[in-house]
């Protein structure tokens, strides 16, 4: 993921090169209006499916993260289709990119005769973007049935969700493509001023996307705070420069705040206690009823030895008359 992300950042220097975000006339090559569409159209497209692809294993990372978190949950059905829907986006995603213009030349070279273009560009960046979306809505949402159901104390509670809401950010930036999307010309002259806004957004989409993949990655920061301490599998994805800024973390979370030893007991002990006072009210009701049984034993046992009373006390005197004979 991180080789896609670059691959994909290293078409906007491209872009920026050749005119992206100012006039014609300010270009830094000199280049004439023709060029800079050719040059531009170019590495659109291929910033457009390396996009895809950045994308697409962002979403599979954070699915894959969550189906190793939710091993006993419900939460996996709906984890196993959703990674279907990220499928039949990328690979619907990739059809429309790549023949959007048949050959697909003639998106860039306007020389190429009995080319033709059947997808508009605000047509593909609004159908796939919206869609992208609305899978990103969703992932943000999946956990958070799971995550009300933690036994944590307030603090670290609040930790683990705002962790998890990182993925609202990629939201907005998703939000802001869709609508530069819907604003762009695709037969403007000044296709470097009119495709900035847009690109801005899905450069910030792209690198919001990769951090919030990488779940695993604040596992490790956050682990001396006890904020996560279910995320014993945080070892997946090892960042080594990470431990230079848990002195800052330190610094700038509470610890009370954090502290997993609460003064509040947690409610996983409040149970355990509980079940075993019961099981101690328990073991001495047995004990309590098993030696009234005894009890009751013993006196019937005397009661129906009433009657042969004069052979227990003769068994004595037999005795004595035995050791007298002795």
């Amino acid at each position: 993921m991180p080789f896609i992300n670059k691959k994909y950042l290293s078409a906007i220097p491209g872009l920026v090169d050749f005119g992206l975000g100012r006039p014609n006339e300010n270009n830094p090559y000199g280049l004439s209006v023709a060029e800079i569409r050719r040059k531009g159209w170019f590495l659109l497209f291929l910033a457009s499916e390396t996009y895809t692809f950045a994308i697409v294993f962002c979403k599979f990372a954070i699915l894959a993260f969550y189906w190793r978190i939710f091993k006993y949950t419900s939460i996996r059905i709906a984890i196993q289709v959703l990674s279907v829907v990220t499928m039949a986006w990328f690979l619907l995603r990739v059809f429309m990119v790549s023949f959007q213009c048949v050959p697909i030349q003639a998106l860039w070279d306007p020389s190429i005769k009995n080319g033709r273009c059947t997808i508009k560009k605000p047509t593909l960046f609004f159908s796939t973007g919206l869609t992208h979306l609305l899978i990103e809505l969703v992932l943000l949402i999946l956990p958070a049935t799971e995550l009300r159901k933690l036994h944590l104390p307030l603090g670290q509670k609040i930790a683990v969700i705002l962790l998890f809401m990182t993925g609202i950010l990629t939201c907005i930036a998703s939000i802001f493509v869709a609508i530069t999307a819907m604003q762009f010309d695709q037969n403007t002259q000044e296709l470097g001023l009119d495709l900035a806004k847009h690109m801005t957004w899905r450069v910030a989409e792209v690198n919001l996307a990769g951090v919030s993949s990488m779940y695993t990655r604040f596992a490790i920061l956050l682990w001396p705070t006890g904020i996560i301490p279910f995320l014993l599998f945080s070892n997946i994805m090892p960042a080594a420069s990470l431990p230079l800024i848990l002195p800052i973390i330190r610094k700038i979370v509470p610890g009370r705040f954090l502290n997993s030893h609460s003064e509040r007991p947690p409610l996983q002990a409040i149970n355990i206690e509980r079940s075993r006072g019961r099981l101690t009210s328990i073991i001495k009701k047995r004990i309590h009823n098993a030696e009234g049984a005894s009890s009751r034993n013993e006196l019937a046992n005397l009661d129906s030895n009433k009657g042969s009373a004069p052979l227990s006390i003769a068994e004595p005197c037999l005795i004595a008359s035995c050791h007298n004979n002795h």
